[in-house]
This record gives C-alpha cells, sequence and structure tokens, in this order.
C-alpha cells in the first residue's frame, strides 16, 4: 500500500503498528518529516493487546 504525504506528496513511512493486529496505525513522511494522526482500530481497540516477554 503507498500512502503518500497531504503536505508535500512524498512517500509515508509506517512508525507505528497496532499491538493487536499489526497493521500499521500511524506514518511519518520521508521528505518533510509530517507525522499523520494515530489510526484506532475500532475492532482491535476492544482485544487485549499482545504481551511480549522479554
Amino acid at each position: 500500500m503507498n500512502t503518500s504525504c497531504r503536505k508535500c506528496g512524498s512517500e509515508l513511512e509506517p512508525i507505528k503498528n497496532c499491538l493487536v493486529c499489526d497493521q500499521s496505525t500511524q506514518f511519518e513522511c520521508r521528505k518533510c518529516q509530517t507525522q499523520t494522526e494515530v489510526q484506532i482500530h475500532s475492532l482491535c481497540a476492544y482485544d487485549k493487546p499482545k504481551m511480549s516477554i522479554a
């Protein structure tokens, strides 16, 4: 999925992923460093997040 920056039109890079489904929830522009709002997955918000054991 190619997503472009609304400010400059350059490609966006995923910077945050959903803890439940691992899809991208926030992006940052490679050129102007503008960040998008975090996208909440309404179905995932009700599931328990995955826990990692270090």
